[in-house]
């Protein structure tokens, strides 16, 4: 691997509907007690920046969203951002 490269940006087209059923998946693979490490903070984030889109877009609410990620919380999955700083 050539970690020089992994700072490298990409630019990934899909609609809003895709990136929902993106979010909804990362949201499962978080759940996965073998999902920890490094990676699993970097989805934290892009899942949060995901909410905001789809919320930005207007394809979700923000009360929506709300709900979705306090579902996440309970069924134990610690997505709150202050943890990664």
């Amino acid at each position: 691997m050539d970690l020089s490269k992994a700072k490298l940006m990409f630019e990934v087209h899909a609609d809003a509907m895709t990136w929902m059923a993106v979010h909804g998946n990362l949201c499962l693979a978080l759940r996965h007690p073998a999902n920890r490490g490094e990676s699993r903070e970097q989805m934290i984030a892009v899942i949060h920046q995901l909410g905001e889109n789809l919320v930005a877009c207007g394809l979700l609410t923000q009360a929506e969203m709300d709900d979705a990620m306090r579902y996440e919380f309970e069924q134990g999955i610690d997505f709150r951002l202050e943890r990664l700083s």
